[in-house]
């Protein structure tokens, strides 16, 4: 194995698509993107030999990802769009890659009138859609289908009938005045749970719009044919059990690229991302098995609700029946706006609190830097005067002894002087010259003491 440091999922992003072509030419698309080292998974149904299913890697300015020429790394190749013309064109059909289409059916070969994307194999007969924790998202979503909802809210009421319980009063007026049916088992649903929407014969993932609903979820579907999982993060991810399943090209850290980014971990990682209580190993485990009901016992839920989710998914437990279910129906316009008010109030809220928060450590951090502005300024200034009175008293230091020295010899020259006139006394004489010796020698004891330091190296 190479290094993986390219396969960043920050970089790449997932890209589905679907050729569609008679199956003696749909089967060349495994050896084009094998041979152009184009790093894909493909899925196909085998009871639907004209489709195949592509999933590649594509970056910011959609190049799809290629190996690399030493097999160690994965390269932006070339654009998506190119990608798909060429595949039209090597299995002479067509190609759906979501906005991008390409098209190139012989001239004397109809075109397929079935959308690619319509496939009544794969139709939903029963959903459970598993979102993070909180009421308003399950009744979002009944209000986006339009349709009354069976779903576990993982809280329970003790009694429907008159309550200061705050959530069972929410519970009795969550639409437009009507009391809804509260649960009053005796094992409370764990409160941590996420809500669980039970649907029959609900539209396709892509219908509903989950992206708007909650940052992540995860849809288990028991579908016509084949059971599928989808998890929501953003982009839609889809994993359909009992489809032939294979991943090219198969040398250097292709494999690894393609489970990582494309394929069970990448899953996985969406599961994750909406229910953190899901168990990683046993949700690869499960996706690389047999069905749904592996997948359900890994997903984190309580022990009390796996069974019924699972005969609910079987068609052996209708939604009603499943343990702590309660039913939502859409909300009604006036409810939706009040909602939305609280929500923008909510967040107004939040926003001046912050605000509020960010002006007072602007405060606090401009009354720090002029504290210590004041200081610097003051140490400064000490640090000035310190300096100007050395300067000042360093002449002074400097010259004085040697100004002394020479008033010293000065007075001492014109005292030997006087001394030494004829008229002058001899005691006089005397005392004058005896002092003119001593300055003299004050004089020279002066320039010694300014000399002697430097001398010494002090200086």
């Amino acid at each position: 194995m190479g290094t993986l440091e390219s396969m960043s999922t920050s970089r790449w992003q997932r890209q589905q698509g679907q050729i569609s072509a008679p199956d003696t030419r749909v089967l060349r698309a495994g050896g084009f993107l094998d041979g152009a080292l184009v790093v894909a998974i493909l899925e196909a149904d085998p009871e639907e030999p004209a489709s195949v299913w592509v999933t590649v890697a594509t970056d910011d300015e959609q190049r799809v990802a290629v190996l690399g020429p030493d097999g160690q790394s994965v390269v932006p190749g070339p654009p998506l769009p190119e990608l798909a013309e060429a595949l039209a064109q090597e299995c002479q059909g067509g190609v759906t890659f979501g906005d991008v289409v390409a098209v190139a059916w012989p001239e004397d070969e109809p075109e397929d009138p079935f959308e690619p994307h319509l496939d009544v194999t794969s139709v939903p007969e029963r959903t459970v859609v598993l979102l993070p924790g909180g009421r308003d998202g399950a009744e979002r979503l009944a209000t986006t289908l339009g349709i009354t909802v069976h779903a576990v809210l993982g809280e329970r009421a003790e009694d429907t009938d008159d309550s200061d319980d705050p959530e069972v009063g929410a519970t009795s007026n969550a639409s437009s005045g009507a009391t809804e049916p509260v649960s009053t088992d005796e094992d409370p649903v764990d409160a941590a749970m996420p809500v669980a929407v039970l649907l029959v014969d609900a539209p396709g993932v892509e219908e509903l719009d989950l992206t708007a609903e909650a940052p992540a979820a995860v849809v288990l579907e028991r579908r016509t044919v084949y059971p599928a999982v989808t998890a929501v993060r953003g982009a839609v991810h889809t994993h359909v059990w009992g489809l032939e399943r294979a991943v090219v090209p198969i040398a250097g850290v292709a494999p690894d690229f393609a489970e990582q980014v494309l394929g069970h971990e990448a899953l996985a990682d969406g599961v994750l991302a909406a229910l953190p209580d899901a168990d990683r190993e046993q949700v690869l485990g499960a996706l690389r098995g047999d069905g749904l009901a592996p997948l359900v016992t890994a997903l984190g839920l309580p022990e009390d609700l796996v069974e019924p989710l699972n005969g609910f998914l079987d068609g052996e437990t209708e939604a009603a029946d499943v343990p702590g279910v309660q039913e939502l129906e859409p909300v009604g316009l006036s409810e939706l706006v009040r909602r939305r008010a609280r929500t923008a109030a909510d967040d107004a809220r939040l926003a001046a609190q912050q605000a509020r928060e960010d002006t007072r450590e602007r405060a606090q951090q401009a009354a720090e830097d002029a504290r210590r502005r004041a200081q610097r300024a003051a140490d400064d200034a000490r640090t000035g005067v310190a300096a100007f009175a050395d300067a000042a008293e360093e002449p002074a230091r400097t010259w004085a002894p040697y100004a002394l020295a020479a008033v010293e010899t000065v007075v001492g020259a014109a005292l030997w002087r006087r001394a030494s006139r004829p008229e002058t006394g001899r005691a006089w004489a005397v005392v004058g010259k005896v002092t003119a010796g001593v300055l003299w020698a004050g004089a020279l004891a002066n320039v010694g003491a300014a000399v002697w330091p430097r001398l010494r190296g002090e200086d």
